[in-house]
């Protein structure tokens, strides 16, 4: 499967588990603010691991999918509890996938998950949801992030496979 196919699966399936996440929230309503957290949170983790099953694999054991983004998306409209039940159900299914892109998996996704609570703080802290703009720019960032760790703990031949599209998928996923 070609890299901008696969990722584009991945944020079509973003999309219509935008959807349902829609239909389900209003009913989390009558929970209590945390049992909402820990449902969102693993809604976003099912979502995340969903992403994960339909990978891009660059080389063997590096994998690339929409799960970056769908951590984001939890942090930045869920905050610190959703994301972190999200973060750590990614990080343990990458672990048991294993491979050489396993750390860099891993780190990655504690990365997004402390820059989406950061987010997401800087938003509550002004009492409103990012706009289209900055939603675009946070999709850079995270493409940024991305190919930082890929290069730093991978190396660079993966950056030239999968920067390009992520720089152009990332931003649109996180709309």
């Amino acid at each position: 499967m070609s890299t901008f196919l696969g990722l584009s699966q991945n944020i079509a399936l973003l999309l219509s588990l935008t959807f349902i996440f829609g239909l389900v929230e209003p009913h989390l309503e009558r929970f209590s603010l945390r049992r909402r957290q820990v449902v969102q949170g693993l809604l976003f983790g099912i979502f995340g691991l969903t992403s994960m099953m339909l990978p891009i694999q660059v080389q063997p054991g590096i994998f690339f999918d929409g799960r970056t983004v769908i951590t984001a998306v939890a942090g930045i409209f869920g905050g610190p509890f959703t994301v972190i039940v999200t973060g750590v159900m990614i990080a343990a299914y990458r672990l048991g996938l294993g491979g050489a892109g396993a750390t860099a998996g891993i780190i990655s996704i504690t990365s997004v998950v402390i820059f989406s609570i950061l987010v997401w703080r800087y938003f509550q802290r002004r009492g409103r949801q990012p706009r289209y703009g900055e939603l675009l720019l946070i999709g850079i960032i995270l493409s940024v992030m991305g190919a930082f760790w890929a290069t730093l703990l991978i190396g660079v031949s993966v950056l030239s496979t999968t920067f390009p599209i992520t720089l152009l998928i990332y931003p649109i996923g996180t709309l």
